[in-house]
Order: structure tokens, then C-alpha cells, then sequence
């Protein structure tokens, strides 16, 4: 069986053991450990047969003090709507606190019930079943109910939305805490799409209250299901939550969250160091030296997803991008391993080769990665501009990286100056960056430096950033485009393989996005944190930033 899709065998496999679990609804007055599953174990997927929570409810205590959260990048109000989720990550370091969802990834359980209690994925894909947990509530005090779910699924807007919107043939609703999705045909990747930050279409709203304030009046005063609460929004610049005492899974133990938004690198290094904030995102460049010489800092690093560079309407013959010698050219130009060093620490994986997380399902294995997508050869990469009529290389408008990734963008602008590739940094903010990617070549001219941390497969990515009609697409590849249409329509799993590999081997040797460096991402707490940093941080799959936000702890 082929490694890409072992992972969805092995999850369906665990389903006798997390039915064997059992129901984890504990009373408040109960003291229960939380259960996980065993070291082996990645998932409670289940094709067949209902799937059970194996995380429970802990004894009930009043939360008490606050930490603040040093946020590297300015916030749109959209990412407190999970109607509107893009193809992003960033959202979801707000939405795991305010939001929940019906399954979802928890430490050491992939695909747990959350909002739901159990759940069921039929054998044939066509249809998928949830009962919702009984203590699960919103902030308001009102039950989450099937008619919150359906409304969800029904209004749901944000990425992937056709595809849920087109495999939908019906809901059935039995009673409150019931419902079944009827899809029109087999919805194999149902429960990656469904119950991970892939989309939003999973993390339940209010139905009556989403209606009576409408999408404009839910983003400036939402409400969820999560662990905390929003209390105060001071202009997207600093949003204060409180803990939610009857949280179904467990009592938060802080009760006060505060996410204060500092996209400067260095002013938010200082404010850990001077214990204004408790917990940093992106710690990098310049910053890591005296990071780690700080005995009162906690850093944690992980080797994440990749970035890629993109040239929008390369498509265009007029385009010197166009030539596939001249993409070639730029990937041989970059020396990942001198970025790396400066940029990480030398912590970043460079031998990824790929444009997909290594980590996602589909993606290419180790053995199928090819040196030639990431070798560094200066003097070929010349010889390529000189074959393909630029010999003296030529300007380009911009190059615009994902905030806050400006230091490794202009070290990727110094190295592609020595093939003759002249141009200059755009610094936009991440919210502005993410909206433009929906918008086509024309938004982002130049080259782009993308990354994203947007879960779920390797298909998921796919439909996102190369469909033609992808959501965040500025590549269009018919015949691509073609063999993706295979793929969606099949339910051999091993074609589904087959296929997935051939497109991104395809995408790879024609330099469509060339491949940069995994992310060495260093995340940081300061000292009143009582949790181990892999407790909190990287805690999840393709997941860096804090969660679970009930876990957290202040040191007495």
C-alpha cells in the first residue's frame, strides 16, 4: 500500500478502539484524567462504525489570572468568522479559542469528536452522521443543535464552499442532537475537509444569532463555542477573551487571554524579554542569538511547511518566466543552506524539494523527491539565463513575501541579483497579502514568496493554489486541471496516489512554483508558563501556534 494514504487505512483501523472508549462526557463534579489515545494511535476515524471522544471533562475549578499573546501579524475581523475561512492558518490561532468545531485534532488524537460526541463516516462515502455532545453550548447559554450545524454547512462562504455545496444532496435532521450529510456522491475526503483548519465549514456558529446580526455584525461581536469568549476587540489591535467555567471538555485554567498584536519583530522580542508578554510568535533572523541566551525563555522550533516562490502570469509568452530554463534558473540560484543558517539558525529543512508539506496526506515520499528541485548551482543557473536569451538577466516589479517573512524575502531579492534578476521588496501586511491572493495574476505582480499552513492533504493546497479556479490561484494548467478531475472522481485509493503524485512530480520538474526552504519556525514563552512548550506549542498536526488554550497553566 502506498505510504501517501496509509495514514486514512491506519485511522479507520483505530475505530474499534475509539468506540471501545466509550462516551467522555464527564459530569462537572467527576475528577477524570484526561484519556489519549495510545502512543501508536493517530486518529478516531471511522468508516462504518461511530467514533467516540476519548478526551473528558476534568473537575470544574474557577479560572484564574492572565497571559498575553505577542502576535506577529495584523488581524482581519474575518478570521473571527469561520464563515469566511481562507486559505489560511492564521485564522485559527484565534478561532481554537473563540470557536470550536464538530471533530477536530487534539494532542495525540487526530480527527477527535469535539462538538460532537460521536460520529460516523458511511463505508461507501456517501453520507456522514454526527451526534452532538449534550453539554455543548455557546457563549450566549444556548445548546449547539442541528439546526446550528446545518446552517453552518448551508451558509457556509468560505474556502472550499462549492465543493461541500455541490457533494451536498440532502441533511437529515432526526432531532436536536442528529443530523446525517447525504452527499450526491462519494465525498471521500469528507472528514480531512471537515475536521481540520482545511476550512471552516466544521467550526459551528449560532444559527439564530448569526441570522439576527448578520455577517458584518457576527465579525464585530462573535460568538462561539470555544474555550473563551471575546470581551473586547480594541481595533484589531488588542483582543481580550475570558474563560468559559462549563467549556464541555474541561475549565480553562487562565482566565484571561489577551492577544496583543505586534507585527515588528524586534519591538515584540522586547516586549517578552521584558515580561509584557508571555507567549511570541516567530522568532527569527537576528532575534535567535539572544533568544536562546535568555535563561527566562522557553523557545520551541519545528521544521513546518515550505515556501515556495511564484511568478504570476508566467503563463503569458511575453513573460520571461514563461521559459521553464528561466524558473529552472531561479531555484539553482537560491543557496538554501546559507539562508537557513541566517535565517533559522540552520534549523530549516532545505532538502524538502516540494511545494506540499511532507507531512501532508498525498504528499511525495522522501524516496520520490528529486535533488535537482533543490540543488544550488550558481554557474548553471547562469548558463540557463543565457540559453533562454538573458544572459544579462532582467528586472522584475516586486517581489511580495507573506508578512512577517521580509529578511528572508530580501535575501532571496541578493541572490537572485546574481543571475541578473533585479527587483525590490513589497512589504504588504498578511491580512492585505492573504485578500490579494484571491484576486488573481493581476494583484500581486512580479513574484511572490507564499507559504501556508493550511491543513487537511495535499489535495486541499491543490484546489486552493493551482486550479484554475482555485481560490487562491494565479496558475492555470488544463491539462493539470484534467488529471485533478481523476482524482476527486475516484475512490481507489491507490489510483488517488498514483494521480496525486504524477501532478506534483509534473508541477516540481517544470519549476511552476519553485521551492524555497521548509519554515524553522521558533516560537517562545516567557517564564510564568508552567507547560513545557511541546505541551502547548506545535501540539497539533500542521498546527504551530498555542492549543489546547484550556490546558494552558500559570506557574503559583
Amino acid at each position: 500500500m502506498a505510504a501517501r494514504h496509509r495514514f486514512l487505512f491506519l485511522l479507520a483501523a483505530l475505530a474499534l478502539l475509539a468506540s471501545a472508549c466509550g462516551s467522555s462526557s464527564n459530569s462537572s463534579e467527576e475528577e477524570a484524567t484526561p484519556q489519549t489515545a495510545p502512543p501508536e494511535a493517530v486518529g478516531v476515524v471511522t468508516t462504518g462504525g461511530a467514533a467516540q471522544a476519548t478526551t473528558t471533562t476534568g473537575a470544574r475549578k474557577e479560572p484564574t489570572g492572565k497571559v498575553v499573546y505577542g502576535w506577529h501579524t495584523a488581524l482581519t475581523p474575518a478570521w473571527l468568522d469561520p464563515q469566511d475561512a481562507g486559505n489560511v492558518i492564521t485564522a485559527y490561532g484565534f478561532m481554537y479559542a473563540l470557536h470550536d468545531s464538530m471533530i477536530k485534532h487534539y494532542p495525540g488524537q487526530q480527527l477527535a469528536p469535539s462538538l460532537a460526541e460521536s460520529y460516523e463516516l458511511a463505508d461507501d462515502f456517501m453520507s456522514a452522521s454526527f451526534v452532538i455532545r449534550e453539554k455543548a453550548k455557546f457563549h450566549n447559554g444556548e445548546p449547539v443543535t442541528a439546526d446550528d450545524v446545518e446552517f453552518t454547512y448551508q451558509s457556509y462562504r468560505g474556502t472550499q464552499a462549492k465543493l461541500f455545496h455541490d457533494k451536498l444532496d440532502r441533511i437529515e435532521k432526526t432531532d436536536a442532537r442528529h443530523i446525517t450529510f447525504h452527499f450526491k456522491e462519494p465525498f471521500v475526503d469528507f472528514l480531512v475537509l471537515y475536521g481540520t483548519p482545511a476550512t471552516g465549514i466544521g467550526w459551528i456558529v449560532p444559527k439564530a444569532y448569526y441570522e439576527q446580526v448578520g455577517p458584518d455584525g457576527f465579525k464585530q461581536n462573535p460568538i462561539g463555542a470555544g474555550p473563551y469568549k471575546l470581551v473586547r476587540n480594541t481595533s484589531n489591535t488588542e483582543l481580550e477573551f475570558e474563560a468559559m467555567p462549563d467549556y464541555w471538555r474541561k475549565s480553562p485554567e487562565v482566565k484571561t487571554i489577551i492577544y496583543k498584536i505586534i507585527t515588528d519583530d524586534a519591538t515584540r522580542f522586547a516586549a517578552l524579554q521584558a515580561g509584557e508578554i508571555d507567549f511570541m510568535n516567530v522568532v527569527q533572523g537576528a532575534l535567535l542569538e539572544p533568544a536562546k541566551a535568555n535563561k527566562d525563555i522557553s523557545l520551541i522550533q519545528r521544521s513546518t511547511t515550505p515556501f515556495w516562490l511564484e511568478f504570476p502570469g508566467w503563463e503569458n509568452p511575453d513573460s520571461p518566466f514563461n521559459d521553464v530554463r528561466v524558473r529552472q534558473a531561479v531555484s539553482l540560484a537560491l543557496n538554501r543552506q546559507e539562508i537557513t543558517n541566517a535565517e533559522t539558525g540552520g534549523y530549516a529543512r532545505i532538502d524538502g524539494g516540494n511545494w506540499a508539506t511532507f507531512d501532508l496526506g498525498g504528499a511525495l515520499t522522501e524516496d520520490e523527491i528529486k535533488p535537482e528541485w533543490y540543488e544550488y548551482n550558481l554557474d548553471k543557473a547562469k548558463q540557463l539565463m543565457a540559453d533562454a536569451g538573458y544572459p544579462d538577466g532582467f528586472e522584475v516589479e516586486q517581489l511580495t513575501p507573506l508578512a512577517p517573512y521580509y529578511p528572508l524575502a530580501e535575501r532571496v531579492i541578493t541572490q537572485l541579483a546574481e543571475i541578473g534578476i533585479k527587483t525590490k521588496l513589497n512589504r504588504m501586511e498578511r491580512a492585505a497579502f492573504v485578500e490579494a491572493l484571491t484576486k488573481g495574476s493581476e494583484a500581486l505582480p512580479g513574484m511572490i514568496l507564499n507559504i501556508s499552513g493550511l491543513n487537511g492533504d495535499v489535495a486541499t493546497r491543490w484546489r486552493a493554489f493551482v486550479l484554475c479556479e482555485g481560490t487562491s490561484s494565479r496558475t492555470c494548467i488544463p491539462e493539470l486541471d484534467a488529471k485533478f478531475a481523476q482524482y476527486e472522481a475516484s475512490v481507489d485509493l491507490d489510483e488517488r496516489d498514483r494521480l496525486m503524485a504524477e501532478l506534483q512530480t509534473e508541477m516540481n520538474d517544470q519549476y511552476v512554483f519553485v521551492y524555497v526552504y521548509n519554515l524553522g519556525l521558533t516560537m517562545a514563552q516567557g517564564p510564568r508558563i508552567a507547560n513545557a512548550p511541546e505541551e502547548i506549542w506545535f501540539s497539533i498536526p500542521q498546527f504551530p501556534y498555542v492549543f489546547p488554550w484550556e490546558d494552558v497553566r500559570l506557574k503559583s
